[in-house]
């Protein structure tokens, strides 16, 4: 039932990309050359740059 005192709920578009990334976000000296090296590399840039909160999540999930 609709209340005219209540406002309605509007969706979220999705975030423009430039919102999500930065240029810093990049692992451009990345050296690692096997899967998990490479999964673990990642996981701890994104740790360092504070974007994940459990980075031992975030890597069994991209291993998986």
């Amino acid at each position: 039932m609709n209340d005219p005192e209540t406002p309605a709920v509007v969706e979220a578009a999705d975030p423009a990309f430039s919102e999500l990334f930065d240029p810093t976000h990049v692992v451009a000296d990345l050296a690692e050359l096997d899967r998990e090296a490479v999964i673990s590399a990642i996981v701890a840039r994104v740790a360092e740059l504070g974007l994940v909160s459990d980075a031992r999540w975030l890597e069994t999930a991209l291993t998986e």
